[in-house]
C-alpha cells in the first residue's frame, strides 16, 4: 500500500468532528501562499531567534508544548492513541 493510500484510509477512520480540523491543517501545508511570510524581520525577531537557539543548545527545548500545537487545530493528545 502506498503512503497516499494509507493517508486516505486514515482519513476514512476519522470521526466527522475532526474532519474540519484536518482540512484546515492540510490547507496550510498544501497552499504555497500560506507559507510566504512577507513581513520584514525585526531586531526583536532576531533576538527571539537567538534566544531560542541558545535554549535548544543548552537542552531547554521549545517553550511550546505539543498540547499547545494540537490545540491550534482543535485536537487533543488523546486523538492520537499510541500504536503498538
Amino acid at each position: 500500500m502506498s503512503e497516499r493510500e494509507h493517508v486516505h484510509q486514515l482519513i476514512d477512520l476519522l470521526p466527522e468532528s475532526q474532519i474540519s480540523s484536518l482540512v484546515q491543517f492540510l490547507e496550510t501545508i498544501v497552499d504555497p501562499s500560506a507559507l510566504v511570510d512577507d513581513e520584514p524581520i525585526t531586531e526583536e525577531d532576531r533576538v527571539r531567534f537567538r534566544e531560542g537557539r541558545a535554549r535548544l543548545v543548552h537542552g531547554k527545548g521549545a517553550s511550546t508544548t505539543m498540547e499547545d500545537v494540537l490545540a491550534e487545530f482543535g485536537l487533543k493528545p488523546e486523538h492520537f492513541p499510541l500504536h503498538k
